[in-house]
C-alpha cells in the first residue's frame, strides 16, 4: 500500500515562515550572507512548493497496540517478525532544526537493540 498523508499549508505554517524570515533577514544582512527571496510570496505557496523541501514526519506511529500504531517501541513492525522501520516517519513531531540528528539517534538506538537481539544466538528471529 502507498502511504497517503493529508498535510496542508495553513495560516499557522505561513505565520511560522513569516516569523522565521523576519528574524533571519537582519541576521543575513549584518553577516553579508545574502537575502531571503521566497518569504515575500508565502501566501502563494502551495503543496508542491513545500513538498520538494519538506521532511514529512510522524507517519509510522510507535506504540504497543497494533490497532493504533505501526511499530512497537523497538521500531519493529507489528505482526512482521523481522522488519524494522528507522527514519523520520517514526519521529512523532518535527522541530525547528536538526531532523538528521534526531534520526541518527533513533538509528543508533535501533542498532543497539538489534546488536543485543542478534547476539542471542537465535538469529534474532524469536
Amino acid at each position: 500500500p502507498e502511504p497517503v498523508y493529508a498535510w496542508q499549508i495553513g495560516e499557522e505554517e505561513r505565520q511560522s515562515v513569516r516569523r522565521a524570515c523576519a528574524l533571519l533577514r537582519p541576521f543575513l544582512a549584518r553577516a553579508g550572507a545574502g537575502a531571503l527571496v521566497d518569504c515575500d510570496d508565502i501566501d502563494s505557496w502551495d503543496r508542491a512548493d513545500v513538498d520538494r523541501n519538506a521532511h514529512p514526519m510522524g507517519g509510522t506511529l510507535i506504540g504497543r497496540d497494533p490497532a493504533s500504531s505501526v511499530v512497537d517501541p523497538d521500531l519493529r513492525v507489528h505482526g512482521v517478525g523481522n522488519l524494522f522501520v528507522c527514519g523520520a516517519s517514526v519521529i512523532p513531531r518535527g522541530g525547528a532544526a536538526m531532523v538528521t540528528g534526531v534520526i541518527l539517534q533513533v538509528a543508533l538506538r535501533l542498532a543497539d537493540h538489534l546488536r543485543a537481539r542478534f547476539a542471542g544466538g537465535d538469529g534474532g528471529l524469536a
